[in-house]
């Protein structure tokens, strides 16, 4: 007989099973039922197995270096690209000058490439002589992997640290600037074997003890504009960083932020399928929101494609999204949430569905665990867990203040299970209790703060869909038991869905400082205006108490694209805009007014719209060149 893992005894599961008539949420948001751990599957696409080796070394009078690594299935010959950092760059991005190839005729589990390390340090390739001075420096590679089966070439990027011939310790990831409570300012970064980390903030030194993750957090930080460098000491050794400024938000002066979501794997080539997520449009989107003045940046989920049972692939794949944005996140906060792709996985098979049952992580760190580990997020103010076994809901929901608006990230895909009305867990878009009522705190707070005008807020599910997933996100198809089944492919009534969308809907209206809710989930752009007139139910009827609100859905940052649904969905005359364009949303704060830019991929703006003015929902186009430009 098979164990399960839960305190709850299997007749209560036939039970809810068999009356799922009776009681349509049957499971949802208790504990799930599953086999035992070791019956669980294995489904990953990790390429790269493990971080890749790196000896340094010379061969007569030239500095080499080799980079070994392994592959989960044999591949043919790989490439690699090498260079350098310009110490000159406000934003930081490697410049490759070389390549290298590894010269084997046989396809192969095992790799090594070598470098020539003396090219880079030519007077000609050598900027500023900094390799010349210290005899050696930072040496950024990215390794190219064909892959002819699947059509496909597989891309990593790192860094390595050397001197003479002896790799030395390297800062491989950051130093990243979060903002974590009010007046708080956390430096992270990583480095590649343990070492102590000294901050320079402006003019005062902050310690970090021997380690490979360092986070520093600063109180009270005063002023608007702050220089740092952070240096990692091993033994007599000394790295230090260029130094990096970031801006703190100013009191009573306009400002911009973006928003954008969904950047799992493109087409189109190496760089649009990098470990799970779309480097090349997701950096050049983040590069272009920089460049055009936004202080900071929301990700509403869909980092990655995830769905892996490898908690490594996880990482690794969050690992990549990292490295594509980390170039602003030296010098501008990023605050992510999290979406229906970004979670590792516990699967087993069932002969009841084609795909298996599978639930966030439960044998093992949950993926909002792990999420809460790789990134650094406000975490002062959080929902309580739903479950004493369910997930965290540490800096996966949480809120900040910039100036005089109020962000505020849900999480809309917590403790995911595919089946959860059958085996417990919780339903992809469905806000769960604790995270409803924290929400009704927050949004009281901010009504009653008179230095806050505009609340915004960000979470991965729209209420109102308007393409690939009006059969989930907050709609379902609308609850019908013909759209939806069971496990056992019975007819579902998925009424709670709507009356729970009901009450997120209610409760933001209740409040007047809301101007927006900005989504992912869908792959394009659109521009919803709701109210009380707004068809939201199947059959044609309006919420009365819903008052006017935006539903900004921005899933434009390098996943596949979508076009609108071909579907009759009722609010399909809410839709004031669209487009399938790669973009990102830029809003322009200016006191009690807010501006809308919609940016694409090419650097074009979509649109630009007036969305508040003197405190009140407007719906005004407005010329493009209107756009805020901050000295940087």
């Amino acid at each position: 007989m098979k164990q399960f893992r839960t305190v709850f005894p299997i007749v209560i599961l036939i039970f809810f099973i068999i009356n799922q008539s009776a009681a349509q949420k049957g499971r949802l948001g208790l504990p799930p039922t599953v086999g035992i751990s070791e019956d669980r599957i294995s489904h990953t696409a990790n390429i790269l197995n493990g971080t890749p080796e790196i000896i340094v070394f010379s061969e007569g009078d030239r500095k080499k270096a080799t980079i070994h690594f392994q592959t989960t299935k044999a591949l043919p010959e790989a490439y690699c690209y090498y260079g350098i950092y310009f110490s000159d760059q406000k934003v930081q991005t490697p410049v490759f000058r070389h390549y290298s190839r590894e010269g084997v005729v046989a396809d192969s589990l095992n790799h090594n490439i070598t470098i020539d390390l003396s090219r880079l340090e030519y007077p000609i390739h050598d900027f500023g002589e900094n390799l010349a001075k210290q005899g050696g420096g930072t040496v950024a590679y990215k390794l190219l992997l064909p892959d002819p089966q699947d059509a496909k070439t597989h891309m990593f990027t790192g860094r390595f640290e050397y001197r003479n011939t002896n790799r030395v310790v390297c800062i491989v990831s950051g130093p990243w600037v979060d903002f974590t409570a009010p007046g708080q300012v956390t430096i992270s970064w990583d480095t590649d074997r343990e070492s102590a980390g000294i901050l320079l903030l402006d003019s005062t030194q902050h310690f970090s003890p021997l380690n490979t993750h360092h986070e520093i957090i600063i109180n009270n930080i005063k002023g608007t504009i702050h220089h740092y460098k952070v240096t990692a000491v091993d033994d007599s050794i000394e790295v230090t960083t260029p130094e990096f400024r970031f801006r703190m938000p100013e009191s009573g002066k306009p400002f911009l932020f973006a928003a954008m979501s969904d950047s799992r794997a493109g087409y189109g080539g190496a760089g649009h399928n990098f470990n799970g997520c779309n480097f090349q449009d997701l950096r050049n989107l983040f590069l272009d929101l920089y460049s055009r003045g936004a202080e900071f940046a929301v990700f509403a989920g869909d980092l990655v494609n995830g769905h892996t049972t490898d908690e490594h692939d996880y990482i690794g794949q969050l690992d990549a999204w990292k490295k594509a944005v980390e170039p602003i996140g030296h010098i501008m906060p990023i605050f992510e949430g999290m979406g229906n792709h970004d979670y590792v996985l516990d699967r087993w098979d069932d002969p009841r569905t084609n795909g298996g049952i599978r639930t966030d992580k439960l044998f093992g760190k949950s993926s909002e665990e792990i999420f809460a580990e790789i990134f650094v997020n406000p975490e002062h103010d959080y929902p309580e867990k739903e479950h004493p076994q369910a997930p965290t809901y540490k800096e996966n929901a949480y809120y900040f203040d910039w100036g005089n608006v109020r962000m505020i990230s849900l999480n809309t895909n917590y403790w995911w299970t595919n089946f959860p009305e059958d085996i417990g867990g919780n339903l992809q878009g469905y806000i769960m209790d604790n995270q409803l009522d924290w929400l009704k705190k927050v949004l009281k707070q901010a009504q009653k703060d008179k230095s806050i005008d505009h609340i915004f807020i960000f979470t991965h599910e729209p209420a109102l869909p308007v393409s690939g997933h009006i059969y989930d996100a907050m709609w379902y198809s609308g609850g019908d038991p013909q759209m939806n089944k069971d496990i056992n492919k019975n007819p579902l009534n998925r009424q709670h869905v709507i009356d729970r969308r009901d009450r997120f809907l209610e409760l933001v209206a209740k409040h007047d400082k809301v101007r927006a809710y900005i989504t992912g989930h869908e792959h394009l752009y659109a521009r919803l205006l709701i109210d009380s007139q707004t068809p939201i139910y199947p059959d044609g009827s309006a919420n009365k108490k819903i008052k006017p609100i935006h539903e900004f859905i921005t899933g434009g940052a390098g996943a596949p694209y979508y076009s609108l649904t071909k579907e009759n969905i009722p609010w399909v005359n809410a839709i004031k805009a669209y487009s399938c364009q790669q973009h990102y949303l830029l809003f322009g704060v200016d006191k009690l007014d807010v501006y809308l830019y919609v940016v694409s991929g090419t650097q074009a703006v979509i649109e630009a719209v007036k969305i508040v003015e003197n405190g009140s929902i407007t719906d005004i186009p407005i010329s493009e060149n209107t756009i805020i430009i901050f000295d940087r």
